[in-house]
């Protein structure tokens, strides 16, 4: 015996349908329960050295206990990507504020 059901055309979803599905999907990814595990983050700034004025990232991250390992140092990589770019931001917009301040001072000078 053939089976035709894959040969019948899918029904195309109305808007309202899509609509639906986006809804659905959102709320599943929204109301996920996070990990478990705990995390604290601090940032300062260096004031003596070869590092001064360069910020620094502390970060200290516990595994969840329903997370895999696999999936706990997935996160920690995403996290120290995202902390040490955004260290090197602040640092970069700060140099350049610094920049601005001299280059003003001496156009009144």
């Amino acid at each position: 015996m053939t089976d035709h059901t894959d040969l019948q055309p899918k029904k195309r979803l109305t808007l309202s349908d899509e609509i639906t599905k986006l809804y659905e999907l959102l709320m599943a990814v929204t109301l996920k329960p996070p990990h478990r595990g705990s995390e604290s983050t601090s940032y300062s700034t260096v004031t003596v050295g070869d590092m001064k004025g360069r910020t620094t990232v502390k970060h200290e991250a516990v595994r969840g206990e329903d997370e895999e390992w696999d999936e706990y140092r997935a996160r920690c990589s995403r996290q120290w990507s995202e902390l040490n770019e955004d260290a090197v931001n602040y640092d970069a917009a700060q140099l350049q504020r610094d920049l601005a301040a001299t280059l003003e001072k001496g156009k009144k000078s």
